[in-house]
């Protein structure tokens, strides 16, 4: 019911079915995404970030998404230092895997860094994920012929020109 109401952007309506459905199957982590995300359609940051605290706590190695999800909702509470804290937990649990979520992970906390004034975190995030970045760009030219369709292959991208643009 909850996705009913979200594909009509009725979202006071979703919000009251997923905290419905999480009363009803309080395991499940897409719930709390679910409930997270309609919190966020509502500008509820602090409940939102709750949400997703949860569905990272009940998910399993393919919900990714949970630390950005929940680091945004934080930073747009103005929880600078929990922002932080979500993005780089999130960057901890990935590693430095090419992934698309990592470098979603590492873009938005190196402009959190920015955001902040700190550009000395800003070019150390960079130039951390950097190789992280060259690699997943090199892996998405050798499987399509169109890499820069590839999920997370703009977010690469802006690492590096991210990090030329500090020289």
């Amino acid at each position: 019911l909850g996705v009913l109401y979200t594909e009509q952007e009725e979202w006071a309506l979703a919000r009251d079915a997923f905290i419905r459905a999480v009363q009803a199957k309080p395991h499940d982590p897409d719930f709390h995404r679910n409930l997270g995300l309609a919190f966020a359609r509502l500008e509820d940051w602090d409940l939102a970030a709750r949400s997703f605290e949860k569905y990272i706590e009940l998910g399993q190695a393919g919900q990714r998404d949970g630390w950005r999800l929940q680091a945004s909702a934080l930073r747009k509470a103005g929880d600078t230092a929990g922002a932080r804290a979500a993005y780089e937990a999130g960057l901890t649990a990935l590693g430095k895997q090419p992934l698309a979520e990592v470098m979603r992970l590492a873009l938005g906390l190196a402009s959190l860094e920015r955001d902040a004034g700190n550009e000395e975190a800003v070019r150390k995030v960079l130039e951390t994920y950097q190789p992280v970045s060259r690699a997943f760009r090199e892996a998405a030219a050798k499987q399509e012929a169109q890499p820069q369709t590839v999920d997370g292959y703009e977010e690469a991208a802006a690492i590096e020109n991210n990090l030329l643009a500090l020289y």
